[in-house]
């Protein structure tokens, strides 16, 4: 099942991320059905080739939403003040998460990058903001870097700031 349907308002809830792409339930028998899923806009096909070599892994099974649409505080404004409106109306003034995974008790909000992993940081820990903003998922949050090299000094940093790094 897909969602990438319009928004009505800001008040999304964990339980139905409508601005995604997903669920996709990851698992060792559903990893061939899940793989084609991944192929979306931002994606560079490095990062394709990475969540690819990551989700054959299976090193975080659970539900997989990609492309999850954040809005800023200015698509909020957008979103409250103008209507009908439909995501397309406001995605310039939008974030988006790489992945997220819904496990029970916890969301995994993950980016994928090449080298170099510092800006994935940053990204994570906005992300981490605006998704419990938005979202409110009464579970815990935790984040996740995706690479193809681990640089010791960013993976320490990225560790510091409660970052798990996994090099794929």
């Amino acid at each position: 099942m897909a969602h990438t349907g319009g928004i009505k308002t800001p008040g999304f809830r964990a339980e139905n991320l409508t601005a995604a792409t997903g669920p996709y339930t990851l698992n060792k028998n559903t990893i061939d059905a899940v793989i084609p899923k991944i192929r979306f806009r931002h994606y560079k096909k490095s990062e394709i080739d990475l969540a690819t070599r990551f989700i054959r892994s299976l090193k975080l099974q659970g539900d997989y939403y990609f492309n999850v649409v954040l809005l800023s505080d200015a698509a909020e404004h957008i979103a409250r003040y103008m209507e009908p409106l439909s995501l397309s109306d406001i995605y310039p003034w939008c974030y988006e998460i790489d992945a997220v995974v819904r496990q029970p008790g916890a969301h995994t909000l993950i980016e994928f990058k090449e080298r170099p992993i510092y800006t994935g940081i940053g990204q994570l820990k906005l992300y981490e903001d605006l998704y419990k903003k938005q979202y409110n998922p009464g579970k815990h949050i935790l984040l996740a870097l995706v690479t193809d090299r681990g640089d010791p000094q960013q993976q320490k940093v990225a560790e510091k700031q409660g970052i798990r790094v996994y090099v794929v």
